[in-house]
């Protein structure tokens, strides 16, 4: 039986026989873990062959979970996430598919299940040393081999590599030793040998200036990648008050006017917090790129300032404008004003 590798936004429906209904069951790793048992009936009622899409079953076990970094060491954090899992679909005692389905939003191909590729796609070559570096496999057993070059040459003693059994995402922090007791902000820029899944070669300035905040997200391959704010930014708080009316009134039986008595009262004050960022001016190739955080439903907004162990906050993005710009010499460029909001409100009553 022919082993199907499927993008977890693709359908695919397993034919379970002839009948008027059939029993069906969904396993997971191994074939005593049933995640899933169904029954599907004809919609004649007669006997007819059956089938069974069995994706959305098998989605909701295809995740990818935040790497928290922690910038209080800045040493390497990892994630053992399940991107990548193996399925099969049985009818009572009989197995009628094997299914690999691996974590993919792009709509590009169902071709791109190399696990020799890295998963990342980030917007922009340019990350900040306190901001890290995100990596993300299919392959836990994958080593990612890293040059960290400051002279612009790839030395092979320059070459530093990362990996951990079980481990499919990690951040490399600038408390991290890079060999040598050296760091991130050791180095100018650095070539990562593994390609993305379109097959770029990631080559990455490390900026040394100091910025505030940059975005982390999941993107549409599957794996984390971080986008540095490089452009204006401001804080907004928004107030919504829940208000009932007393009825009691302003003047008494005296027809005296009472300054410290509420008519209408505020029982509820929800505070909302967002935060209005700019991006710096991207080239075409750089905008190209931009649909993995604006498609995004996985967005944390993390402040490179603060040196603590939880410096990010989960956020939804609720407003995006777009400005292109062109100079006299023809030189294009297109900024981003992206407005978050923090997932979770702040209450006062």
């Amino acid at each position: 039986m022919a082993t199907v590798t499927l993008p977890t936004w693709a359908d695919h429906y397993t034919t379970l026989g002839t009948g008027t209904s059939k029993e069906f069951t969904v396993r997971e790793g191994t074939t005593s873990n049933i995640i899933y048992t169904g029954t599907i009936y004809s919609k004649s009622g007669s006997s007819e062959t059956l089938k069974v899409n069995v994706a959305p079953i098998i989605r909701d076990y295809i995740f990818a979970e935040y790497c928290v970094p922690n910038q209080n060491t800045g040493l390497l954090q990892s994630r053992n996430e399940k991107t990548k899992r193996t399925f099969w679909v049985y009818q009572g005692s009989t197995q009628k598919d094997t299914l690999i389905y691996y974590m993919d939003w792009t709509l590009y191909s169902l071709t791109d299940t190399l696990s020799t590729r890295l998963r990342n796609d980030p917007i922009i070559p340019r990350f900040s040393p306190v901001q890290g570096l995100f990596v993300t496999t299919f392959d836990s057993s994958m080593t990612i081999a890293i040059y960290l070059d400051d002279d612009g040459s790839q030395d092979p003693s320059k070459k530093r590599t990362m990996s951990s059994s079980g481990i499919t995402t990690q951040w490399i922090g600038d408390g991290q030793d890079l060999g040598g007791t050296k760091y991130w902000h050791n180095y100018n820029w650095i070539d990562v040998v593994q390609p993305t899944p379109d097959g770029r070669y990631m080559h990455l300035d490390i900026v040394q200036e100091c910025r505030r905040w940059c975005l982390d997200y999941l993107n549409a391959w599957g794996g984390w990648d971080s986008l540095l704010i490089e452009g204006k930014w401001r804080e907004i708080d928004a107030y919504a008050r829940g208000q009932y009316r007393t009825g009691d009134g302003l003047i008494d039986a005296n027809n005296v006017y009472k300054r410290n008595i509420r008519d209408n009262t505020d029982y509820l004050n929800t505070i909302t917090r967002r935060f209005e960022l700019n991006t710096a001016l991207l080239t075409e190739d750089e905008a190209s790129r931009m649909h993995h955080l604006l498609g995004s439903t996985d967005v944390y907004l993390r402040d490179l300032y603060l040196a603590e162990e939880y410096p990010s906050w989960a956020v939804n993005i609720v407003n995006t404008e777009c400005e292109y710009k062109k100079n006299d010499a023809g030189v294009w460029g297109a900024q981003y004003t992206i407005t978050v909001e923090f997932s979770q409100q702040i209450t006062r009553q």
